[in-house]
């Protein structure tokens, strides 16, 4: 049995096979900040035979909540190859990307998904998404957005009581995969 560790940067394409495997969408265009070189340190994998055989990937943030500033971890694309699974990997990486993430500073986990490994691992699962839905002249006029309104998106943004604090190469990153987790998605702004 192998024990999770540290992912390396040349476990980057790897982890992305799998993880694009078990999801069925290719999760390095989805997710290209919590699959780069930079976050490598956070992310926790099990090795079979050289070759990460489970994941758990973790993107360190801060966010802001009405002025108060708090440090979280994002947890996605965890999965396990179907061939080893029923070893109790995702358990172990899970609790080894907990041991990473209090060393950090991190006071709370966001997890994408919600599966029996999260709700062992004492997880809750909070309120769903809000939808919004306008209605034909209901509203001022909105197009789609591109990349030159970036900073404007930006500084609405950061006007939210509660959000992510993020630059304005990040916004260009996550725009860019043109996906709200992995579903194809539009941007629209109101002119």
């Amino acid at each position: 049995m192998s024990d999770p560790v540290v992912a390396r940067v040349e476990d980057i394409p790897a982890m992305i096979e799998l993880s694009s495997q078990v999801f069925k969408t290719d999760m390095g265009s989805c997710f290209p900040l919590l699959f780069s070189p930079e976050n490598v340190e956070n992310m926790t994998v099990v090795r079979e035979a050289g070759r990460p055989v489970t994941m758990v990937g973790m993107l360190p943030r801060e966010i802001s909540v009405f002025g108060h500033s708090l440090k979280v971890g994002l947890i996605g694309a965890v999965c396990t190859h179907t061939d080893y699974r029923g070893r109790d990997y995702g358990a172990k990486a899970l609790a080894m990307s907990e041991k990473m993430a209090i060393e950090k500073g991190i006071s709370l986990f966001i997890i994408s998904g919600k599966r029996g490994l999260y709700s062992r691992f004492g997880a809750i699962e909070p309120d769903g998404f809000y939808k919004l839905r306008v209605l034909p002249g209901k509203a001022s006029r909105v197009r789609e957005a591109s990349e030159e309104d970036l900073s404007r998106i930006a500084w609405l943004y950061m006007r939210r009581p509660v959000r992510y604090f993020r630059d304005l190469s990040q916004f260009s990153k996550i725009f860019a995969t043109g996906r709200v987790m992995v579903r194809a998605a539009r941007t629209f702004i109101g002119d």
